[in-house]
C-alpha cells in the first residue's frame, strides 16, 4: 500500500496466456458475434427488431471480454468513422458496464489493511474497475477496485487480438495492426493500475487550473485506488437532456472542456486520455448559465504524455497551421 506523494510509477506487469486459453478466446468471439452479424439485416427493418438487435449486440460485445468492450466504447466516441445512431447505441457500454460482486470489492479493500467502508452498491463501473462510495477516517471517499480476474481476461484478450493481427499484418501497409494492438494493450495495462492512476491524479491535480477539479488520491495498491469523492452530475446525463441546457450554458460548459484540453495538451504535456461524457461530472457553483461550476475529471487511468522532442514537434506543427506555412523545424 502507498500513500499520497509517494505513488510508484513502475510499469504493470505482465500475465502470459495459455496457448488454448487464446484458441477458446478466439473460437468464443466467432460464437457470441456471430449470430449479431447474421441477424443484422434485422436493423433494415427499424422499430422493436432493430431494438432487440441492439440489445443483442451490446450483450455480445461485452460478452466478449474486455478488449472488445473497450473497442465498443472507443467506436462511441468516433462520429467521425461511424454513423451517430451506431455512437448512441454504443454509448450504453460507457453507461452500464458489468460489475462485480460487493464481497469481492470488500476482500479487495481489506488487503489495505485499513478501514475503509464502502456502500454496496457501486456508484459507477468500468472495464477495467468499478467505484464504490465509502467513507475513510470519517471523510467520503471513492473506492475504485479492479474487476477480479479482468488482468488475466485482458491478457488473453490481447493475445488473441495480436494473433487476429498477425493474419492481417501481411496485406496491410498502413496503418500496423500489431503494433496497433501493441499499443492498445499497454494503454488498457496502465488503465487498470491503480498506482499508476494514482500518480496520475496527483500530477493532473497539480496541472489543474481555476474550474477544474480532479479528485486527491489517498491510498493505493495494484488494485484498490481510495480518493476523495467528488460530487457532480454526469455530463453523459445532461446531454441526454441537453435541450433543457440553455445556450449560455452549453457554451459555458463546452469552452470549460475545451480550454482544459487544450492547457493539457499545448502547456502541460499531460492530457487526460479518456474524456468520454461518462468521466465528466458538472458541479454547478451559482448559476450555470453565469459558467459558475466546477468541471470534474474521473477516471485517470489513462493518461497521454509525449517526449521533449515529440511534443516540441506537436507544438511546431500547430502554431504552424494559423500561419499556413510549414514548421521552423521537426526533430527526427
Amino acid at each position: 500500500m502507498i500513500h499520497a506523494r509517494e505513488w510508484e510509477v513502475e510499469s504493470p506487469s505482465v500475465l502470459v496466456p495459455s496457448s488454448a486459453s487464446v484458441v477458446w478466446r478466439v473460437a468464443v468471439w466467432g460464437l457470441v458475434l456471430a449470430p449479431a452479424v447474421l441477424l443484422s439485416p434485422l436493423l433494415l427493418l427499424g422499430g422493436p427488431f432493430a431494438e432487440a438487435w441492439w440489445r443483442h449486440a451490446l450483450w455480445a460485445v461485452q460478452a466478449c471480454g474486455p478488449v472488445m468492450t473497450k473497442l465498443g466504447q472507443w467506436a462511441a466516441c468516433r462520429p467521425d468513422l461511424f454513423p451517430r445512431t451506431a455512437c448512441r447505441r454504443l454509448e450504453g457500454l460507457q453507461r452500464r458496464a458489468r460489475t462485480h460482486s460487493w464481497h469481492a470489492s470488500v476482500a479487495a479493500v481489506g488487503a489495505l489493511g485499513e478501514e475503509i467502508e464502502i456502500e454496496r452498491a457501486p456508484v459507477g463501473s468500468g472495464v477495467a474497475a468499478q467505484v464504490h462510495r465509502g467513507r475513510f477516517r470519517g471523510r467520503a471517499v471513492a473506492v475504485k477496485v479492479v474487476h477480479p480476474g479482468f488482468k488475466s481476461a485482458l491478457e488473453t484478450d490481447l493475445r488473441a487480438l495480436e494473433a487476429l493481427a498477425g493474419i492481417l499484418q501481411p496485406w496491410a501497409r498502413w496503418p500496423d495492426p500489431k503494433g496497433a494492438v501493441e499499443q492498445f494493450g499497454d494503454s488498457l495495462r496502465r488503465s487498470a493500475s491503480m498506482r499508476l492512476e494514482a500518480n496520475a491524479l496527483h500530477r493532473l491535480r497539480a496541472n489543474a487550473a481555476p474550474g477544474i477539479v480532479v479528485p486527491r488520491p489517498i491510498l493505493a495498491d495494484e488494485d484498490v485506488l481510495v480518493e476523495s469523492f467528488e460530487p457532480g452530475e454526469p455530463l453523459s446525463r445532461i446531454l441526454d437532456d441537453v435541450d433543457s441546457l440553455s445556450t449560455s450554458a452549453r457554451r459555458h460548459v463546452a469552452r470549460r472542456g475545451l480550454r482544459c484540453l487544450l492547457k493539457m495538451l499545448f502547456l502541460d504535456n499531460l492530457a487526460h486520455g479518456d474524456m468520454h461524457a461518462g468521466n465528466l461530472l458538472i458541479r454547478p457553483t451559482g448559476d450555470l448559465d453565469e459558467g459558475d461550476f466546477d468541471l470534474v475529471l474521473l477516471d485517470a487511468g489513462l493518461v497521454v504524455e509525449l517526449n521533449n522532442r515529440d511534443h516540441r514537434n506537436f507544438l511546431d506543427l500547430f502554431s504552424a497551421v494559423p500561419r499556413m506555412r510549414r514548421p521552423r523545424r521537426l526533430c527526427f
